[in-house]
């Protein structure tokens, strides 16, 4: 059966694949969710790519911007975040979901 790791919350840290990831903190305003993360493990610009955020009804795409916005994966560790637009989402429920190499790592960020 598919296994489902268990739901991980703020200050945890999580791998899938190769890539490490620790949510340090979340903070939420105005139709935005910042997520402030370390990243590393991996050397992948691409990275980025495997993460989500998803709420009531509705599933946002990483939507980069800002100077210290994450710009990939690299191997050393690097603090970050990961701007996610929210005001389609109804109810405060958050997931962060990280898929890599077949793998899936949630926190649940409210």
């Amino acid at each position: 059966g598919q296994e489902t790791a268990p739901l991980l919350v703020v200050g945890d840290a999580g791998m899938a694949g190769d890539a490490t990831v620790r949510v340090e903190a979340v903070d939420e305003q105005d139709g935005v969710a910042v997520v402030t993360v370390t990243l590393s493990g991996v050397e992948d610009p691409e990275g980025l790519e495997g993460f989500t955020l998803v709420g009531p009804g509705v599933t946002a795409q990483v939507n980069q911007r800002g100077d210290d916005a994450c710009a990939g994966f690299t191997v050393e560790p690097v603090t970050c975040v990961l701007t996610f637009p929210t005001s389609d989402m109804k109810g405060d429920d958050r997931l962060l979901v990280f898929q890599r190499a077949a793998e899936t790592v949630r926190w649940k960020l409210v």
